[in-house]
């Protein structure tokens, strides 16, 4: 039976996210800037569709971060960070944290 987070391959991936104001392109802009610290730098990849905007680096230990911003309603977006390919389960509840300490950067756009 997998550990929760634990992926097929045996890695683990952990996500946190976030309601916040905005129109997408506009968040994913904003969250690509201001993270860009945690990221370590700016993405390897960003995708610009209307439906999901994201942006992807590749971190320390072929560790994945891919930023995810879901469109919603009232002016509201569902903006989602996630880090995959952690190679132990020890890792994903400091992955966890650091991501939501992370998130404190798109503090005045929270609902």
């Amino acid at each position: 039976m997998p550990l929760p987070g634990q992926q097929p391959d045996g890695t683990f991936a952990v996500a946190v996210s976030r309601s916040l104001r905005g129109e997408p392109l506009e968040l994913l802009d904003l969250a690509v800037e201001r993270l860009a610290e945690f990221a370590g730098g700016a993405p390897e990849e960003t995708g610009r569709s209307a439906a999901h905007p994201t942006a992807r680096w590749r971190l320390d230990g072929d560790v994945r971060l891919e930023l995810r911003v879901s469109p919603g309603a009232a002016g509201k977006c569902a903006v989602s960070l996630t880090q995959s390919r952690l190679r132990l389960p020890e890792r994903v509840e400091p992955a966890r944290e650091a991501m939501t300490r992370a998130f404190r950067v798109m503090g005045d756009r929270q609902n």
